[in-house]
């Protein structure tokens, strides 16, 4: 069952509450039964999954894909030197959930941070120069993917 954001405990947002998940490509594979090995699995997988939620699926160096009732968005992040991917699903995560706007913009900063935070050795540190959301590439897909 996905989980109602925000929390009430949280205090009041602006923006109504929604379903996500935020799950890894494996993660999603492991419950969903299906192959992810590309962003079009990812949706494919996310759709039959929780056809009603938004998910948010990282996918290590092709980025991260959320997928919507709506429609879909993959994001693509600058290539880098990879340091450390602990904590990446995590900061990616939390980028989303840090800012309110429209999904795409959400998106870039989501995998903005989620690649900073490979760019160092440890958890607790923060890159010298972080990746910025505008070196992020959003593409806008509408409307369903096929569910075999």
């Amino acid at each position: 069952m996905p989980w109602t954001l925000p929390d009430p405990r949280c205090g009041p947002r602006s923006t109504p509450a929604r379903d996500l998940i935020a799950p890894n490509a494996q993660e999603l594979a492991e419950v969903s039964g299906r192959d992810v090995r590309s962003p079009v699995d990812a949706v494919a997988a996310a759709r039959s999954l929780a056809p009603t939620a938004f998910v948010l699926v990282s996918m290590g160096a092709q980025g991260a894909v959320l997928v919507s009732p709506a429609g879909w968005w993959q994001a693509v992040p600058p290539t880098i030197e990879v340091v450390n991917t602990v904590g990446a699903g995590d900061s990616l995560l939390a980028g989303f959930l840090a800012v309110e706007g429209p999904e795409p913009e959400r998106l870039a900063r989501a995998v903005a941070w989620g690649t900073s935070a490979c760019l160092v050795a440890g958890t607790a540190q923060v890159p010298d120069r972080p990746v910025p959301p505008e070196a992020v590439t959003v593409t806008a897909h509408s409307g369903a993917t096929s569910v075999d």
